[in-house]
């Protein structure tokens, strides 16, 4: 897995941090942890009730999971669970009323 893992990152630019945090409009968005392997927990913070989807995507670009997460107040903790996913490049995406918040990359070891 190493060398498919240098390989990606030869390929594909940017970083993949262990936390991917992103902040717009006063929301917060952690996904961690990065590398995965059993789940993804996604953390949103919020200062009202709000709808978002969490959508996951494989490297070719297939929708894999596409989840409607409610938060009312404050800070919501969601396991988005990966066992049923093989090792490999993942991407994802935070959407609220077809506005993406939040996206970045993961990987599953």
């Amino acid at each position: 897995i190493g060398n498919r893992l240098n390989y990606l990152d030869q390929s594909f630019p940017g970083i993949c941090p262990d936390e991917i945090q992103g902040e717009v409009d006063g929301l917060i968005v952690n996904v961690f942890p990065n590398p995965f392997k059993t789940k993804i927990n996604l953390e949103i913070g919020s200062d009202s009730y709000q709808t978002f989807e969490f959508q996951l995507f494989s490297a070719n670009g297939s929708l894999l999971e596409n989840k409607k997460i409610t938060v009312i107040k404050g800070w919501l903790n969601k396991e988005i669970e990966t066992r049923n996913l093989n090792s490999g490049m993942y991407f994802y995406r935070v959407v609220k009323e077809n506005t993406v918040i939040s996206s970045g990359k993961a990987v599953k070891f």
